[in-house]
């Protein structure tokens, strides 16, 4: 499948999903409002990042010049006018919340469905000079990607009012973003490594280099695209623990923005699009309705973006790939690829020629709650000072995991020392092999499958592991005690 079809395909999939979101009922207080659980009555303050969706139907209005699709956008850009602060900003967790992330998303996607739609009403125009002048003054330094945000959408906001202040700030939250890009390659998101949100902030460039041609953003894309090309395992899939904010999705407009420049993005692509098609792993960043309303407009776009013909580089990795700044070692031999850290004493992802991944704790850890008080002053404010004692983004990836943990190399096997309950274990079909730990007993079990395994003390022989009617011997207990199991992973 061509990948220009392959976006087609999961466009015409998720469309249908994504209009009946809208609440479209005639003298509705709520008329134009995406954010579903509001317009339902299941919660008591809409998300203004719901109204992003606006841009993904504004790209479709376009394709079909549907009047329909036009008053949808219509309803939802002044829902989404009604929901601004006196000061510009827009709310994302409750009624009085100032959220940097709402502002500067919410206002990149109104900005883009107005140049799509050509539609410029004057009072969407003001909304969106009151959210530029808010996005001028507030910075997001900790989450790089919506700094790309509000920097795109401040160019887009000069485009449509011609006050050039707005691209004076667009230019400077650029030049931040060029700048802070790690010595690895990466985009910084909490002061560390995150590959999915990385992709987020390269489509964010990759769409203000479209506008305006600064050799910079192709640098810094080469850089990224580079780096990435480590952590993209041979059948597509990707995951991992390095990701500081522990989530496993890839956005690639980006990548098909910069794939006729940088030719190493068609050979990502052509792996990850395909083992999306084949279910090896997805790339999904549509996971739930919010989402859909948010990041629809990625494939959009990169079917836009998407080249009918392309070149196709041959890629040679090195056997070891050491990042500094990001302190992690990558480890390749004709059986397996191991990603862990410079000692290698933890474990963040492991990909075998016999179809096995391993993701440690990929995407279980979760973020702390914040007070509605806070929010009312901008948590990007107060974020700032969490982070203040690391003068650099370049700040070595410290990855909080639990100690006794062990990968050691001989040979062709991989010894894991790890506690029960941090290792998890994915093969074919998505079948997860977990082990816990529960007053003292060791639980094998495979999800969806018909192992299990319960026992107290030393274990010594060789389990089987059942995926379908093929038995496959690939772990090997030898020792368990309180804390920890070791076993041999058979390659």
């Amino acid at each position: 499948m061509h990948r220009k079809e392959f976006y087609s395909s999961q466009i015409k999939k998720f469309f249908p999903k994504l209009l009946t979101l809208q609440d479209i009922r005639k003298n509705s207080d709520t008329y134009g409002c995406f954010d579903l659980p509001y317009w339902e009555g299941e919660i008591d303050f809409p998300n203004a990042r719901w109204q992003e969706a606006v841009a993904a139907i504004s790209w479709l209005y376009l394709k079909k010049k549907d009047r329909i699709l036009g008053k949808r956008i219509e309803g939802g850009i002044s829902f989404w006018k009604s929901l601004q602060n006196k000061d510009g900003s827009f709310p994302e967790y409750n009624k009085r919340d100032r959220s940097f992330s709402a502002t500067a998303f919410s206002s990149l996607a109104v900005a883009l469905a107005i140049r799509l739609t050509n539609n410029n009403e004057e009072e969407w125009l003001d909304a969106l000079y009151k959210a530029g002048k808010w996005l001028a003054k507030n910075n997001e330094h900790i989450y790089l990607n919506q700094q790309a945000a509000a920097s795109l959408a401040l160019l887009y906001i000069y485009y449509l009012t011609k006050e050039e202040k707005f691209l004076d700030e667009s230019e400077k939250k650029l030049n931040e973003i060029l700048r802070n890009q790690t010595e690895d390659g990466y985009y910084p998101e909490k002061k560390g490594l995150d590959l999915s949100y990385s992709s987020l902030t390269l489509a964010l460039l990759g769409n203000y280099y479209v506008n305006v041609k600064d050799r910079r953003i192709i640098n810094s894309a080469k850089k990224f695209i580079s780096f990435a090309s480590h952590f993209i395992f041979p059948d597509g899939s990707f995951g991992g623990y390095y990701n500081t904010r522990t989530v496993g999705w890839l956005i690639l407009d980006g990548f098909e923005i910069f794939s006729k420049s940088i030719p190493l993005s068609n050979f990502l692509l052509e792996k990850i699009t395909k083992a999306h098609v084949e279910q090896i792993c997805r790339i999904e960043h549509l996971p739930d309705n919010r989402h859909l309303c948010t990041d629809l407009i990625w494939l959009c776009l990169a079917y836009d973006h998407c080249k009918n013909k392309f070149q196709m580089p041959v890629v040679d990795f090195p056997e070891r790939k050491i990042f500094n700044a990001s302190n992690i070692k990558i480890i390749r031999n004709r059986n397996y690829i191991i990603i862990t850290d410079m000692s290698e004493e933890r474990l963040f992802s492991l990909w075998t020629t016999n179809g096995f991944r391993i993701f440690v704790n990929p995407f279980e850890r979760e973020e702390k709650k914040v007070s509605p008080l806070i929010r009312r002053f901008g948590v990007h404010k107060l974020r700032r000072f969490k982070y203040l004692k690391f003068k650099k983004f370049t700040t070595p990836l410290k990855i909080s995991m639990l100690s006794n943990e062990r990968v050691v190399l001989t040979g062709d096997k991989i010894i894991l020392a790890t506690r029960p309950n941090e290792l998890s274990i994915s093969g074919n079909n998505f079948n997860m092999l977990r082990l816990s730990s529960k007053d003292g007993y060791i639980v094998i079990k495979i999800e969806d499958g018909d192992l299990s395994y319960l026992d107290r003390g030393v274990i010594s022989v060789s389990d089987s592991i059942f995926y379908g009617d093929k038995a496959l011997h690939f772990i090997e207990v030898f020792s368990v005690d309180k804390k920890n199991i070791n076993f041999h992973l058979i390659i």
